[in-house]
Order: C-alpha cells, then structure tokens, then sequence
C-alpha cells in the first residue's frame, strides 16, 4: 500500500519515514 507525501505528493511505500522525493519526514495523515 502507498501513502503520499504531504509536501510533495510523490506516492510512497507505507513503511517509509523519509520522501525519497524531497527529503522531508513523511508521515501519514
């Protein structure tokens, strides 16, 4: 399952702590 960064928007994998896209904290809404 996917989530999206809040700052970006590049989809990313649900275990992920870090946008591999921009860099920033993803967290999950």
């Amino acid at each position: 399952m996917l989530h999206t960064c809040v700052y970006c928007g590049a989809e990313l994998p649900n275990q992920s702590v870090f946008c591999g896209n921009c860099g920033q904290t993803s967290t999950s809404r």
